[in-house]
């Protein structure tokens, strides 16, 4: 999504509202020679059929214009969570393995034995984060291309009203083809307003997906296989104390 795709949608919708005005303005001169109920009618058709429908729509198009995301900066963020956090973190899990690791080569005792116990543990919880940021860096993505498929939809939609009315706006309509003129234009308001409940949907719809992937991952970072109790895996044995030999547990000595 472009801000030159938001600008036209905003020219579109003032063009629009200002070529239905003409319009109607238009039909006014002429509805009067109609027959009464004739007459009647087509000033129903107009308000129900035009009027309302294309304002409560332009309206709301205007209100989601306030707020219209940022796909950028949500591909940003992505990228940032791909980058900095899945590939720093991936690192550190690839090498977080006793065999690699030398710190335990050379003591040992119960306090060494807790420490190569939690090792895996913390390995398994580095990939879990591994893999939560990498499907965060999907989710922001998807949600980016949600928010520009919605858009270029509205823009699609309001580019296409604008086409379908602009000839009907200029000049003076006959009596003759007033109504034929009047139901044109509530077949292309019609299909506007089709066009962006459709857009609407469909974003709304990718957009609780999108909440239940984030709701996901939260649980993936409170799973108690990878972090128990939520919590990054630590040693079930208390390492505070740095006796050596004092019998309560935690006791180690140098040498294998």
């Amino acid at each position: 999504m472009s801000g030159a795709t938001l600008n036209d949608i905003r020219s579109g919708l003032d063009a629009a509202t200002r070529d239905i005005n003409a319009f109607i303005d238009n039909v006014n001169t002429v509805i009067g020679l109609l027959p009464a109920p004739v007459a009647a009618a087509a000033a129903d058709q107009i308000g129900g059929g035009i009027g309302k429908p294309f304002t409560l729509t332009r309206d709301e198009i205007e209100r989601l214009l306030h707020a219209t995301g940022n796909p950028a900066a949500l591909r940003a963020a992505g990228e940032t969570w791909a980058r900095d956090v899945a590939g720093t973190v991936s690192g550190a899990a690839a090498t977080t393995n006793v065999a690699i690791m030398g710190a335990d080569d050379t003591w040992s005792g119960p306090a060494a034995n807790a420490y190569r116990a939690v090792i895996p543990l913390q390995a398994a919880a580095l990939t879990a984060l591994t893999a939560a940021a990498a499907d965060a860096n999907t989710t922001l993505h998807d949600f980016a291309a949600a928010l520009d498929s919605f858009w270029t939809s509205i823009g699609f939609a309001v580019a296409a009203l604008c086409v379908a009315i602009a000839s009907l706006a200029v000049g003076l309509l006959l009596v003759e083809t007033v109504l034929g003129a009047i139901a044109a234009v509530i077949v292309a308001v019609a299909a506007f307003v089709t066009a962006v409940d459709r857009a609407w949907t469909a974003f709304t719809a990718l957009a609780a997906k999108q909440a239940a992937d984030v709701a996901t991952l939260e649980n993936r970072l409170y799973n108690n296989t990878a972090f128990p109790d939520g919590r990054w895996p630590v040693s079930t044995n208390d390492l505070r104390d740095a006796s050596v030999l004092d019998g309560d547990g935690t006791d180690w000595s140098l040498g294998t």
